[in-house]
């Protein structure tokens, strides 16, 4: 039965309505959850007996925590442009994408040119995400060194 965070705390079974019911009796095999107790945010649930003490204090509890993600660009896209995973840390209300390297943005979608170091000679890369058409990293060279990688 679906109950409030005070209820569930206090292993409180109130009356039972139909309504608030997460499964029916004689639960066997799988079972298809309700969307309603799918919703963005926490739903709490406890065990009800039609008769006798309440097996709540035993343990027979359980929350469930839903949360939005965010790791699609658009529902046909694939979760983290196939370069992260989307994940969530217990305190956070949303799934994000944690992207393997050399991958960034907020869907893993930009590559990190200069994570493949091709500066010469100690020259600093900068990245240019703006120009997918042209290369997409800038070599900036230290005296003497000169040209588009650093060289001489």
């Amino acid at each position: 039965m679906n109950v409030s965070e005070t209820s569930f705390v206090g292993c409180v079974q109130n009356t039972t309505t139909e309504d608030q019911l997460l499964f029916g009796c004689r639960l066997k095999g799988m079972h298809t959850v309700n969307s309603k107790w799918l919703s963005v945010g926490t739903h709490y649930f406890i065990t009800v007996m039609a008769s006798g003490p309440s097996p709540c204090p035993l343990g027979l509890r359980l929350n469930v925590t839903v949360k939005q993600q965010f790791c699609q660009e658009s529902l046909s896209s694939e979760f983290c442009s196939g370069h992260g995973k989307c994940l969530s840390e217990a305190w956070s209300k949303t799934y994000s994408c944690h992207c393997q390297p050399p991958f960034s943005g907020k869907y893993c979608q930009e590559l990190d040119a200069c994570s493949f170091k091709p500066c010469k000679n100690n020259g600093s890369c900068i990245n240019k995400r703006e120009n997918w058409d042209e290369q997409a990293y800038e070599c900036v060279c230290h005296p003497p060194f000169t040209g588009l990688l650093g060289g001489k």
